[in-house]
């Protein structure tokens, strides 16, 4: 792929892909700077031909047809997805939006350089101007004659800002949030001609600034849904270390670990005012169409309730899905074995150590692991599980099951009172699980049934809490939900759970509608339908994560 730079982006008309937050955010910044947008494209094929921020929204086929005369800048948070999708197509002219600092970022690899004479050769006689968690990551300090601070100090502790800050003199903008997450060729933000800081501009678009959150949820209209309690009780860190109250497809983050502490962002004024969204009732912060906790709810009358549910001092639940680290490559997922390194690998382990540290792990009730990677096969995710001598309370993990052997089912019962255990399988067959859940491992099916099977006995006496398999229903699976449930009839499980295939990036559109299990119109494919209705089945024990009917 060939290095883009802004001269590159403003000779062509601009197409942004993704059309959510972070694409109306980027077409907003993109008018601000006079550049030509002409429209988005999205994986949803549901967005096709309609308008987003009054713009058309192409299929990815129409922007193939493009490629020679645009420049496609990504605004979602699936870069590395796109990316991929992209290269396949034959689209090598784009770009990465960067919501966190509202930049743009280029293919160059300046955190590749591993000495500083290389660097400084590079550098020429400008700096690197430095945002975000810098403090935490003390290789900087080789270079630190090259790096200009944004923020009230430096990572010698030196107060603010020092030497020649002007546009001239600095090179690029290193976001550290984003630097390694999205890949090696994806690191820096170029400011010859763009010149991002953290200005009236990012507090606008971010809209973190609590006086104009409150104003957003205090004049917000009602919505008619029911009260959620979740952010007064559940904490949620994700893979890029964002701080959640639920699931970030259903809401707006309130702080990043590696910037504030988790107490910090729990109680402070953001959280409070996300938390008050819930009790007005305007929902400010969360989707409404997509969150599956907010029901419609009839009479809702009263939008200043009297009495709020009790925050508590930290959170029930903690979810933590930090890791991308797995030893499959599922087809749904991923294209190899991923295992961290370098810089990401780096952040994930300062994540992990804040977590820690902040006595979270001990306190909470109930502490989730996974569906970000493989419990099992990541080092941060089995220091954060058995951290520390003392007994947790419960524990609530999602794992494939390939590796969760009895040697460690018998530690997890040492550590925990309560276990919860999850296994996403989808396949009652060695043939379709090893198409779908790929593996390095010939032997990965063998062993999850050797360890199903432990955990049905393990359940059977009481040793186990409760017992779940999933499967994600797609074209390639379908015919054997029959098969699957009746497995988990046999293996004596709490609850058989199947959902709908959905498109993370991994799949072009032509891709997709292959394994989909829905048509265009949102209905089930007649053959998957037929499969379902006559199934004969416990209804209490098997729960479809989509329209059946």
């Amino acid at each position: 792929m060939k290095k883009m730079y802004l001269a590159d982006v403003c000779e062509k008309e601009i197409v942004v892909f993704g059309c959510g937050k972070w694409g109306k955010r980027c077409i907003k910044d993109l008018l601000k700077k006079g550049w030509t947008v002409i429209g988005c494209c999205d994986n949803d094929t549901e967005k096709w031909g309609k308008q987003f921020s009054n713009y058309p929204v192409y299929s990815v086929e129409e922007i193939v047809r493009m490629k020679d005369r645009v420049t496609v800048v990504i605004a979602t948070q699936y870069f590395p997805q796109i990316k991929k999708q992209l290269q396949k197509l034959g689209i090598d002219a784009f770009i990465y939006y960067s919501h966190n600092i509202y930049g743009l970022a280029y293919n160059h690899s300046i955190m590749g350089y591993e000495d500083a004479e290389s660097l400084y050769h590079f550098l020429g006689s400008r700096y690197i101007r430095l945002v975000g968690t810098y403090k935490h990551r003390e290789d900087f300090k080789y270079i630190f004659d090259k790096i200009r601070i944004d923020d009230e100090y430096d990572i010698n502790g030196n107060c603010g800002w020092y030497g020649d800050n002007t546009k001239e003199n600095l090179l690029c903008i290193l976001c550290e949030k984003e630097t390694d997450t999205f890949g090696s060729d994806v690191n820096y933000i170029y400011a010859e001609e763009l010149f991002c800081t953290l200005d009236e501009d990012y507090i606008e678009s971010s809209g973190k600034i609590p006086s104009l959150m409150l104003m957003k949820t205090y004049y917000g209209a009602m919505q008619d849904q029911t009260i959620c309690a979740r952010p007064f009780y559940y904490s949620v860190i994700n893979s890029v270390y964002d701080f959640h109250f639920c699931c970030g497809d259903w809401s707006d983050s309130v702080g990043n670990i590696l910037e504030s502490s988790p107490d910090e962002i729990w109680n402070s004024s953001i959280a409070k005012i996300f938390r008050l969204s819930l009790i007005n009732r305007t929902y400010s912060f969360c989707n409404v169409n997509t969150c599956v906790h907010l029901k419609p709810q009839a009479d809702t009358t009263d939008k200043r309730m009297a009495g709020l549910p009790e925050t508590k001092h930290i959170p029930d639940v903690l979810e933590i899905g930090i890791d991308k680290t797995c030893n499959l490559f599922c087809k749904s997922c991923r294209d190899c074995v991923i295992v961290e390194n370098g810089g990401r690998k780096r952040k994930t382990e300062m994540a992990r150590d804040i977590i820690i540290s902040s006595g979270w792990l001990e306190s909470c009730n109930t502490l989730l692991l996974g569906g970000q990677g493989e419990v099992f096969f990541s080092n941060v995710y089995k220091e954060l599980m058995f951290h520390g001598g003392g007994k947790r309370s419960s524990l609530d993990l999602r794992t494939n099951g390939t590796l969760l052997t009895e040697e460690y089912f018998e530690k997890l019962k040492i550590k925990y009172r309560k276990l919860k255990i999850i296994v996403s399988i989808d396949a009652a067959d060695k043939t379709t699980y090893r198409k779908l859940r790929r593996s390095n491992n010939v032997d990965s099916w063998d062993n999850l049934g050797k360890n199903l099977q432990m955990l049905a006995e393990k359940r059977k006496c009481g040793e186990l809490d409760y017992f779940q398999i999933n499967m994600c229903v797609q074209w390639d699976n379908y015919r054997e939900i029959p098969a699957f449930i009746q497995w988990g009839e046999k293996l004596g499980v709490d609850k058989v759970y199947l959902t709908p295939i959905r498109n993370w990036g991994t799949y072009n559109s032509k891709e997709f509608e292959g394994v989909r299990i829905f048509d265009d119109n949102k209905v089930l494919k007649p053959e998957i339908k037929e499969v379902i209705h006559n199934l004969d089945y416990n209804k209490n024990k098997v729960e479809f994560a989509f329209d059946i009917s």
